[in-house]
């Protein structure tokens, strides 16, 4: 494959604050602040992909791994469209049977698709060796699960008691109208004790019905990944380390299964996989060079687009980054150890980068979102020991977002870098909307950032240093790539400032998104 290295096309940038054209157009609602005593530090949390008719929230008792005495407690709780918590209920794990028939019933994660409510419940049954995922409907009134309980996969073990607490992994279609589910094993290599373990995978249509049911063998030493298409294919990505090979593998709705090689001498750092309606498409990062390094390395991006009808491939490019995109927004001291690690790898390459998503728009056109992720750990002891050893302590900062436009042939149309810099974990990074041909992204941010302009440095944000003035920060990218940023919420004096948490904000519908903070809901309408 001829190797392209294309020149970035620059988007005027226009970092402005108040009035905005583009905000006029856009509105922001709180909702009902929770007492302190409801917010259940305890609970894990799992805001479920929301309605038109209201929000929903699954919570788990933080219990450890399952077990006897470990019987962890649930709650399904349901808001308004004002936001407000309209309903509760409150329930157990089971734990049931004979003694050799023993059986432990958990709640795993709910789900809610085309206005349907899922519970979906995996049942341990360590003396015959074997798990089984059930799901079930919820009544979205009472929010109480109701009796059409049914097993839709299993898993058995008898080689290798390792695999007792497997869970099971739930991957949507881009249109939501399959679903492939899976165990994810205990241990990453996937070796039993009897030779290599088959993994099962079980593709749903969208009321949970069997469409298909295959099984793959587990590689040791390898790392699998599995996405379903619209059409209800499944992709595997297979990178192996120790023979340093990567292997996109296609299970095709029609029984059919076909390899595909990436392109030699090119090194896959980070990728997504996805589909539209007609090819199955993998973009990401890759290195010119051996990428096996704690820091993630990016030369350059690509993608592969699979057509699902004829299974060939029917576009691969390859684009080098170009130096002006890659130290855009760096400081002096940031410049130097970019150099400092440039000469160490040998290419000009990104840093600590990952794939965090990809938009796939009805012209067949794609925008693949990078994020730069770093975490660093400090180790440290006095000199007289410690009886725990040394101690360790991890930062984790959520940096630049890098948005690069490809047409539908592949070809890059623009790419643009937006300033970012947060520290933390559940706080930082961004969430992102399409709306009107227009990107989106929605991130806690310094209120010094409010009016920066390139050239200067960037305040970083985080939960500690900002508990007081703290703001959400919008930013637009038009279909030209052009920026424009805002500030999408201010808390006045007398208020305390709303921090928003990316991983659990959701689409309700195209114009209208809930963004969720640690003690309420808010919604982001687009007029």
């Amino acid at each position: 494959m001829k190797k392209t290295i294309i020149s970035i096309i620059f988007c005027g940038v226009m970092l402005t604050s108040f009035g905005q054209n583009f905000l006029d157009n856009i509105s922001f609602e709180k909702g009902l602040k929770k007492a302190p005593s409801e917010l259940y530090p305890h609970w894990k949390e799992q805001v479920i992909k929301n309605s038109e008719t209201g929000h929903y929230i699954f919570r788990k008792e933080f219990s450890g791994t399952p077990g006897p005495g470990r019987m962890p407690k649930y709650r399904i709780e349901k808001y308004n469209n004002k936001l407000e918590l309209e309903n509760s209920y409150d329930f157990q794990a089971v734990k049931k049977g004979e003694k050799k028939n023993k059986r432990q019933e958990y709640a795993e994660f709910m789900f809610l698709n085309h206005d349907d409510l899922y519970l979906f419940s995996q049942v341990y049954m360590p003396k015959l060796r074997q798990n089984h995922l059930y799901v079930q409907t919820v009544n979205k009134e009472t929010l109480q699960p109701n009796s059409d309980f049914k097993k839709i996969a299993s898993l058995s073990y008898a080689k290798n008691t390792n695999f007792v607490y497997s869970k099971f992994t739930l991957n949507t279609s881009r249109d939501s109208s399959k679903f492939l589910i899976y165990p994810t094993y205990s241990k990453h290599e996937g070796r039993s004790e009897g030779g290599d373990m088959n993994l099962p995978l079980y593709v749903f249509d969208k009321n949970f019905t069997l469409l298909n049911e295959t099984s793959i063998q587990l590689i040791p030493k390898t790392l699998q990944s599995y996405t379903v298409s619209n059409s209800g294919d499944i992709t595997s990505y297979i990178y192996n380390h120790k023979k340093e090979t990567y292997l996109i593998k296609c299970y095709f709705s029609d029984g059919k299964t076909q390899d595909y090689n990436i392109e030699e001498g090119k090194f896959i750092s980070s990728l997504i996989v996805d589909s539209d309606n007609e090819n199955i498409i993998i973009s990401g990062l890759y290195s010119i060079n051996d990428s096996r390094s704690l820091v993630k390395v990016g030369t350059g991006s690509f993608i592969i687009k699979i057509n699902s009808k004829s299974k060939q491939i029917i576009t691969e490019k390859y684009n080098e980054f170009d130096k002006d995109i890659i130290t855009q927004y760096m400081t002096e001291k940031e410049h130097k150890t970019w150099s400092t690690q440039t000469k160490k790898h040998k290419s000009q390459s990104l840093f600590g980068s990952n794939v965090s998503d990809i938009v796939i728009n009805n012209d067949g056109s794609t925008i693949l979102i990078i994020e730069e992720n770093i975490t660093r750990t400090t180790v440290s002891t006095n000199n007289a020991g410690s009886l725990n050893g040394p101690d360790a302590h991890s930062t984790h900062s959520s940096n630049h977002i890098i948005a690069i436009k490809r047409l539908a042939n592949g070809d890059i149309d623009w790419i643009t870098k937006i300033p970012k810099k947060q520290y933390g974990f559940d706080l930082s990074s961004y969430y992102h909307i399409m709306n009107n041909d227009n990107l989106y992204f929605i991130f806690n941010d310094n209120p010094k950032n409010t009016n920066y302009k390139e050239g200067n440095e960037l305040a970083y944000f985080s939960r500690v240093n900002n508990k007081k003035d703290g703001i959400i920060s919008i930013v637009q990218i038009n279909k030209e790539g052009q920026q424009s940023k805002g500030v999408l919420y201010k808390a006045k004096e007398e208020e305390a400032p709303l921090m928003i948490i990316p991983s659990k904000s959701n689409k309700i519908s195209n114009k209208v998104h809930s963004l969720k903070t640690k003690t309420q809901f808010c919604k982001i309408i687009f007029n």
